[in-house]
């Protein structure tokens, strides 16, 4: 339905999701032909056969994975497609799981790009600030 009404309206279509989010919008953009956005997710080549994908071809061409190092989600199965890693600048001794954040791949991607729009981020991409949205959003 959303794929067709951006055809319509000469809009791309991109399917994107984190984590397990990821996971899925790589088997949906696959099998519907689009573009996706995988981020911070494992790799999906040992569920293509289950999701009745025979052909690593369509998400070879559809799929961009953007993973954060020192994630260890991102080390799970094989990445298929353009694979890109950004570095992760806190600190994982005191939380192992803040690489993963969505927040942590935002400011990497904020304060080595900017935005020419002049926006920022609406938490400060330091440790502190990364963990305190990260906490805000699941309560």
């Amino acid at each position: 339905k959303y794929r067709n009404k951006s055809l319509q309206n000469k809009d791309e279509f991109i399917i994107s999701g984190h984590s397990l989010g990821g996971i899925i919008a790589g088997i949906i953009s696959a099998k519907l032909e689009v573009s996706g956005i995988a981020l911070s997710t494992a790799g999906i080549s040992t569920l293509l056969k289950r999701y009745d994908i025979n052909d690593e071809e369509k998400v070879l061409k559809s799929l961009t994975t953007i993973t954060m190092q020192n994630d260890i989600f991102g080390k799970v199965d094989n990445h298929l497609g353009s694979v890109n890693q950004l570095a992760c600048r806190y600190d994982t001794s005191k939380n192992s799981n803040i690489c993963h954040y969505p927040s942590s791949m935002l400011c990497e991607i904020y304060l080595n790009c900017g935005d020419k729009r002049g926006r920022s981020p609406l938490y400060s991409c330091n440790q502190k600030g990364v963990e305190d949205i990260n906490k805000q959003s699941f309560q």
